[in-house]
């Protein structure tokens, strides 16, 4: 019997090749696609599903909120996070949320889909070699201490006050995911999360309201 999979990107191209991976290797997957988290949501209004395999950076709804509301309507389902993502708080927030497996976008990422999703059906976890320490060691953990203003009664991670004081000195996004050893693709989601969860329009704001509450001095 097929197994009933959600695979959930905004890219057209990323779920073809999906697809055509599932084909050529003679998966025992019937495939669903979504480009957006909103869609995953209303495919599982209609049908029981027992994969998802989610991109984190989507539009209306990010792979995040997807996970929460997923797991709400059926907590059975099995989420394996599909990403660019390296960074040690994003994997660790995926994994605290309920992700059984994650996985990197690289070349050689469909190899791992049958090991994949032989073990998370079996009950057990798989998190890509390559990000398993980041989600082990202290450092990573590290990064969920936080630091709350006074001010405004808003909580900033350790790695969110760094990128702020970043982006105040003017640095670029390369240049900062230089300086903090990841992708531009991680510094691109935390600037878009840390505007919403100040109410600013764009990076000014940001950097006015690092300045009006004293983040530059923490």
């Amino acid at each position: 019997m097929l197994i009933k999979t959600i695979f959930a990107d905004d890219h057209v191209l990323v779920r073809k090749g999906f697809l055509r991976f599932v084909e050529e290797a003679k998966l025992n997957l019937k495939v669903y696609e979504a480009s957006n988290g909103l869609e995953v949501l209303e495919l599982m209004d209609k049908e029981k599903f027992e994969l998802i395999f989610l991109d984190i950076n989507m539009p209306k709804l990010n792979g995040f909120d997807t996970l929460k509301a997923a797991l709400k309507i059926d907590p059975s389902i099995k989420v394996i996070a599909v990403s660019l993502h390296e960074d040690g708080q994003i994997i660790n927030k995926m994994y605290a949320l309920g992700a059984k497996g994650y996985i990197l976008k690289t070349d050689d990422a469909y190899k791992l889909i049958p090991k994949v999703i032989k073990k998370v059906l079996n009950g057990e976890l798989y998190y890509d070699e390559k990000i398993i320490q980041k989600v082990l060691k202290p450092t990573a953990i590290s990064n969920f201490n936080y630091i709350t203003i006074k001010s405004t009664g808003i909580s900033f991670s350790e790695r969110e006050i760094h990128i702020i004081k970043l982006i105040c000195a003017e640095k670029s996004t390369k240049e900062i995911a230089e300086i903090l050893r990841t992708t531009t693709k991680s510094i691109d989601w935390y600037r878009g999360n840390l505007l919403e969860k100040v109410g600013a329009k764009n990076v000014v704001g940001l950097a006015l309201y690092a300045q009006q509450n004293g983040i530059l001095q923490v």
